[in-house]
């Protein structure tokens, strides 16, 4: 498995009714929201992605820049909303 991907990348991981999505730090860790973990954070790869393949995404069109994708991010996972 990538130990890494770009910052601010979308990734994904197809669970069988559903993708499960996430934005990379560029560190090996993961911005996502799971039910699983109660909510908002900052997850490894592995703990991401449940042993599945990891699809990335890369920048969606249009996207803002790596640096504010990612302050976005932190500021959501700082706000502890359950799922």
């Amino acid at each position: 498995m990538t130990t890494h991907y770009p910052k601010g990348h979308l990734l994904s991981v197809q669970f069988p009714l559903y993708h499960h999505v996430g934005i990379s730090d560029g560190s090996g860790h993961v911005f996502e929201n799971s039910r699983t973990r109660s909510g908002r954070g900052l997850v490894s790869l592995s703990d991401f992605s449940d042993d599945k393949s990891i699809i990335d995404h890369g920048f969606l069109p249009g996207s803002l820049p790596a640096e504010d994708i990612i302050a976005n991010a932190q500021q959501l996972i700082e706000d502890k909303k359950r799922y």
